[in-house]
């Protein structure tokens, strides 16, 4: 159990449950008990997949301008279509599903195209 000494704010963790008890109930004016917050998802975790599908435009796995669908079940599918074919129709891959990609995913995808395919000077 987690104890906070309430005149310094100092706080013990993991500390024996019968001590942590005998504490808080002998100085309950000196110790209160610490409740953890949850801790944030490990680095190297896989992303908790989100509860609808969620749109996004990125730079895909291949290094160029990609659209990502994220499914709830935790699937990403990306896609590499020209911009102009993907505005005036649903994915390929994606009409099984029967979803359209959002117009301002369409743009942000459409500006990074345009600069991935820029002539460099």
């Amino acid at each position: 159990m987690d104890v906070q000494v309430t005149s310094t704010n100092r706080k013990f963790y993991n500390l024996p449950s019968d001590i942590s008890a005998l504490l808080l109930d002998a100085f309950p004016d000196t110790f209160t008990r610490v409740v953890r917050e949850p801790l944030p998802q490990a680095v190297g975790q896989p992303p908790i997949p989100p509860k609808a599908p969620v749109w996004s435009a990125g730079f895909g796995r291949y290094g160029g301008p990609a659209v990502f669908l994220s499914l709830p079940n935790g699937e990403v599918v990306e896609s590499h279509e020209v911009p102009d074919v993907m505005e005036k129709s649903s994915f390929r891959m994606f009409q099984g599903k029967k979803l359209r990609v959002p117009k301002d995913v369409i743009e942000t995808y459409r500006r990074l195209w345009r600069q991935s395919t820029a002539p460099v000077r």
